[in-house]
């Protein structure tokens, strides 16, 4: 039985901490799916070429006729996941 347990997802110890959780998800919802490559450039302060770079492999990246548009979604996710380990021990 202490296996299931492991695998579970946390679940937020306070109401608080739940409705944040839950706002968050809905602010990600609410946002766009897709941004032009400039818009994702000034909302994330990464340059053009690095960006072009990250989307084209994680496959964000979608031409429709002569407009290059991100999966912002894909490329939160992609971030979320790219954290240096112990890069918040060492802000503390």
């Amino acid at each position: 039985m202490k296996n299931q347990n492991m695998n579970s997802p946390k679940l937020p110890k306070s109401i608080s901490q739940f409705e944040k959780l839950i706002k968050a998800e809905n602010e990600q919802e609410a946002r766009p799916k897709y941004l032009r490559i400039k818009q994702v450039t000034e909302q994330y302060g990464i340059s053009r070429p690095t960006i072009d770079k990250i989307a084209k492999k994680i496959g964000a990246k979608h031409k429709v006729g002569g407009i290059a548009l991100i999966n912002v979604r894909l490329l939160d996710e992609y971030m979320d996941n790219c954290r240096i380990r112990g890069s918040e021990e060492k802000r503390r």
